[in-house]
């Protein structure tokens, strides 16, 4: 099942997010407050008509969360970086997430992050989860989201094309994939 995604869900999607992150983003307290802010708590606190999540057996195991504006995004996000009193070295490595989509943003408006729990992928729940995004956006007059995804994510990648979304760019370790809606 997929839902639109409730304040009451955020411990969960803290886990969902920290569990599904890469090790070396994740292997200290500091380094995992700086994942939420940076790829969470945006959206949650900023987006949240446009995060979703699967729930298995009762219990949230993937979400799915999604800016609709990168304009707003740009203008938006490094204040919120600073509001949460991240460190300029932090901020700096974020620079490049409010850029990334700019080139792109009248044919993808919209930039999304998905996770899925290991035990809940290949279940149907990022289909569904990027189907569900897709008609909220859909319905808010949006053409077309992109993402990022790791060179080295296969699996990403599979799962991405499978769904629709198509290479725009490729960079150093890094691919930008957008969809049209």
């Amino acid at each position: 099942m997929v839902r639109r995604y409730l304040e009451a869900d955020r411990s969960s999607a803290e886990q969902i997010c920290i569990e599904t992150a890469h090790k070396n983003l994740k292997n200290t307290a500091p380094k995992r407050e700086f994942l939420l802010i940076r790829y969470l708590n945006f959206y949650i606190e900023n987006c949240p008509d446009n995060c979703f999540v699967a729930e298995k057996d009762g219990k949230a195991s993937g979400y799915v969360l999604c800016c609709p504006d990168s304009r707003f995004f740009k203008k938006e996000f490094p204040k919120f970086l600073k509001r949460h009193g991240l460190s300029f070295s932090q901020r700096f490595q974020c620079f490049g997430d409010t850029l990334i989509y700019q080139p792109f943003r009248k044919k993808y408006p919209a930039h999304l992050h998905i996770d899925i729990l290991p035990e809940a992928q290949r279940q149907g729940f990022g289909k569904l989860l990027i189907e569900t995004l897709c008609e909220k956006l859909k319905s808010q007059g949006k053409n077309g989201v992109m993402l990022a995804v790791s060179a080295n994510n296969t699996n990403a990648l599979k799962f991405y094309k499978a769904t629709g979304f198509e290479k725009i760019l490729r960079l150093p370790g890094t691919y930008l994939l957008g969809k049209q809606i």
